[in-house]
């Protein structure tokens, strides 16, 4: 092993030739691969929460090992994580849908604003009325 043969490069004051080029061509590129990863983790979170909260006891199956007994069901703990687990996922793919949505149609603000908007129109409306 010959030490000279090895050649650093210094970084300190070295410029970056893709400094100027941005990232994505565009915004709607940018957007279009934002809303594509949402969708792609949505479903896949999507699948996970109906598997919790339909099939509870597939969490036997797949824990099941040669050596231990079977078991036949599912302890009070291991059904109330089950359920809990699956709303909460459940709840994250609506937050996520939610959040990409109006990127896609409405490029001012979010979808969970705008409801947010509607209910507290709701909310007045209902105490002029009285």
């Amino acid at each position: 092993m010959a030490s000279a043969d090895i050649e650093l490069e210094e970084l300190g004051n070295k410029t970056s030739q893709n400094a100027d080029k941005p990232i994505y061509e565009s915004q709607e590129a940018r957007e279009s691969t934002v809303s594509l990863w949402v969708w792609v983790s949505s479903a896949i979170l999507g699948s996970v929460s109906v598997l919790l909260l339909l099939l509870p006891r597939l969490l036997l199956f797949t824990s099941e090992s040669s050596t231990d007994a079977p078991r036949t069901s599912l302890t009070p703990l291991e059904i109330f994580l089950s359920t809990h687990f699956g709303v909460f996922i459940g709840s994250t793919v609506l937050t996520l849908i939610l959040n990409v949505f109006p990127t896609l149609h409405w490029k001012s603000t979010s979808l969970l604003t705008l409801v947010f908007r509607r209910f507290l129109r709701t909310l007045r409306y209902r105490r002029r009325r009285r």
